[in-house]
């Protein structure tokens, strides 16, 4: 083999692993980052459920709330509580205004 083969071939190992130390410190970070605001925002949820507001817990909102902490939390609540209010108002009154002209 080439010696300068050889010296390719180890640049290119010292590139691949000092990358994948990067992902994996990055990763880690990450990891310690979401893992509190899931807990915390499903503490959140939870207790919007206990109080009597109807917030699925599911991965959608269990996601967000790790990714946007306490404030992601309180916006899913108020998402739904919003969305189940308009559903309220679009079952008492058609959803067609113009419906009666026709």
């Amino acid at each position: 083999m080439d010696p300068l083969t050889i010296l390719a071939g180890i640049i290119l190992i010292v590139i691949f692993l000092s990358l994948l130390v990067a992902v994996l410190r990055v990763g880690l970070r990450l990891l310690l980052y979401l893992i509190p605001n899931a807990i915390i925002g499903l503490i959140i949820l939870v207790g919007a459920n206990v109080v009597g507001i109807s917030v699925p817990i599911d991965w959608i909102t269990v996601g967000f709330s790790a990714l946007a902490g306490i404030p992601g939390a309180i916006l899913m609540i108020l998402l739904y509580c919003s969305a189940s209010h308009y559903r309220a108002i679009t079952t008492e009154r058609s959803m067609w205004p113009m419906e009666e002209f026709l």
